[in-house]
């Protein structure tokens, strides 16, 4: 046996074969050298016990007789192609059965060897027909492996994102096609789809207002807010619930290339925090009991008047009212 197919005997310990031969003598024989290379060796007399063996087992590779009683190896063939297209068949026939040797091209058999059976150029012809059988059948387990694999990881972040507090997002400037659970709940969708039916992009939930982010260029919206972002700008958007409550979020965008460029958004809710800030401004910067602007108010504006008209080289002027009895 030739040096370069040892190299696959090793594999052929993982094959199962499905022998059918007539001839009960050299049944016996193939079975007794075959078995010390193959995993299984599955016996059969005629087709009809070949069949019966093949939808009970697992069978890698077939080898059959031609010319045998019941079934014979052309109509046992047929019916294996019938169950499956892609199982290797190798076909052992005598001198005088050459007619049914195009037949059995037809049927897409992988190889042949004449009788009398030589064990070793048996072997040799088992394993031409195999080896692409096993590479194929590698190349499934391994892509399987693969799938398995994209299928965990895609999980995991699934589970990552949609346990995050944040809203988020990911969109081209066509659809958006990633959006978890939070981002869907929050503005009342129930999947992806719906979602898209109703929103040109994330910009359309933005409300107006003249100190948060605003606008109706959808075709332009995530490479403003991306411009933003690289400025170094802080991005805050008010967005109504599902309920009509108006939250103040601070948006976060950054992007990435495939198949055209994609942005990622998350989405933090600060409305709280904008509140207590808020109050504490309103504090610092207004009399408790009168509810007017304070001193502190007074000297903050009068010092951006004072740049403002020094950058502008402008006038300013200053009005001071004296308010009598302001006491009572």
């Amino acid at each position: 046996m030739k040096e370069v197919d040892k190299k696959i005997l090793e594999k052929l310990k993982e094959i199962s074969i499905l022998y059918v031969e007539d001839e009960v003598e050299l049944l016996d024989l193939v079975d007794m050298y075959l078995k010390n290379f193959f995993k299984n060796i599955y016996l059969a007399k005629d087709g009809l016990e070949a069949l019966d063996i093949f939808n009970k087992f697992d069978i890698d590779i077939i080898v059959t007789d031609i010319n045998m009683p019941k079934l014979n190896g052309i109509e046992f063939i047929k019916k294996i192609r019938s169950i499956s297209e892609d199982i290797p068949i190798v076909i052992t026939t005598a001198h005088n059965e050459g007619k049914f040797i195009f037949e059995a091209i037809n049927l897409r058999v992988s190889n042949y060897i004449l009788k009398p059976i030589d064990i070793s150029n048996l072997i040799e012809i088992i394993i031409k027909a195999i080896e692409p059988y096993l590479l194929r059948v590698q190349l499934e387990r391994l892509n399987k492996i693969l799938i398995e694999k994209y299928k965990e990881k895609n999980f995991e972040l699934e589970t990552i994102i949609n346990n995050m507090n944040n809203l988020i997002i990911v969109t081209d400037n066509n659809k958006i096609h990633t959006a978890n659970k939070n981002f869907l709940n929050f503005l009342g969708y129930k999947n992806i789809d719906e979602l898209n039916n109703n929103l040109n992009s994330i910009c359309d939930v933005f409300e107006d207002e003249e100190y948060n982010f605003f606008t109706k260029e959808n075709f332009v919206c995530y490479d403003i807010l991306q411009t933003l972002t690289n400025k170094k700008r802080d991005i805050l958007v008010k967005i109504k619930d599902k309920y009509k409550k108006e939250s103040i979020f601070k948006l976060e965008i950054s992007s990435y290339e495939y198949r055209g460029k994609h942005y990622i958004v998350s989405l933090t809710n600060i409305t709280k925090l904008k509140e207590e800030a808020n109050h504490l401004l309103y504090l610092a910067t207004h009399d408790t009991l009168t509810k007017i602007y304070n001193r502190n108010k007074f000297i903050q504006s009068l010092n951006e008047e004072i740049n403002r008209v020094n950058r502008y080289n402008k006038n300013l002027s200053i009005i001071m009212f004296d308010i009598d009895f302001f006491k009572n």
